[in-house]
């Protein structure tokens, strides 16, 4: 078992981590409906993979533990797609601040949340928030949406579809689980889904602007649960994709394993 890994450690091992400054990663991911091609299991199989990989990646330059991942998440929005499952999101708060809280107990004064599901990040915000009140100063609690770090333009390279194509189960989550999991793609049953929206005030997908939000269900959309082109995915994407996310995910654990309040500005 990798060294990293919280599950494999003692709690005498733990103790000797804390001492060293390590960063507490708590990777989070959803259990969902992925279309039908995409299991269930989709957002926290490829958090966690970008997780493990980025700690590797970080080790030489930062101490990164990372924990078991949180793979109930936030995902009422895709109820109607029977196999899903979901936390309720006062319940999914309490869940992470009570993980934010025995982590900061042991001993951790920098802990991350890194998010792999997009109806994660409204109350993950509010549980962060939440921690900082409670925790004070003394502790930095971050959260992290790994395809926001700074990957847009590498991932405009990459791409094939179209705006929205990379939405949900679409071009790269599909290229991703072709590289992790292959045997897992039901590559007959993909479908192409792509909205072409009459305003420009909202829209779904990476990286597709949206200025204002709407409160919807996938199912308003999609009749199958895809919204994307999963047609023009591959492995080789997904591994350069993957190399990529964890990439920017371990730049941001060496910088954030030495983050100081005060050292983060200056006066103007």
């Amino acid at each position: 078992m990798e060294k990293f890994l919280l599950e494999g450690m003692t709690h005498e091992e733990v103790r000797e981590v804390v001492g060293e400054g390590a960063v507490a990663v708590v990777p989070v991911g959803s259990f969902e409906q992925h279309g039908r091609h995409l299991p269930l299991i989709t957002d926290s199989r490829i958090v966690t993979y970008i997780a493990h990989e980025a700690a590797k990646l970080a080790s030489e330059k930062a101490r990164v533990v990372i924990s078991p991942t949180l793979w109930l998440g936030c995902s009422h929005h895709h109820m109607e797609f029977p196999g899903t499952l979901s936390l309720d999101r006062e319940l999914f708060v309490k869940v992470v601040k009570d993980v934010g809280r025995c982590l900061a107990r042991h001993g951790f004064r920098r802990i991350l949340f890194l998010n792999g599901h997009g109806g994660n990040s409204s109350p993950l915000k509010v549980a962060v928030d939440q921690l900082r009140d409670e925790l004070g100063e003394g502790v930095l609690v971050a959260l992290v949406t790994y395809w926001e770090l700074n990957l847009e333009e590498e991932v405009r390279r990459l791409r094939d579809s179209g705006p929205g194509g990379i939405s949900h189960a679409g071009e790269l989550e599909t290229s991703c689980m072709l590289y992790l999991e292959p045997e897992s793609v039901r590559r007959e049953k993909q479908h192409r889904f792509v909205p072409r929206w009459r305003t420009r005030n909202f829209g779904l997908g990476w990286y597709v602007p949206s200025p204002a939000y709407l409160g919807f269900h996938v199912r308003d959309f999609s009749k199958t649960g895809e919204v994307g082109d999963p047609t023009v995915a591959t492995a080789e994407k997904g591994r350069k994709f993957l190399e990529l996310a964890a990439r920017r995910v371990a730049e941001f654990l060496v910088e954030f394993s030495s983050w100081e309040i005060p050292e983060l500005y200056e006066e103007g």
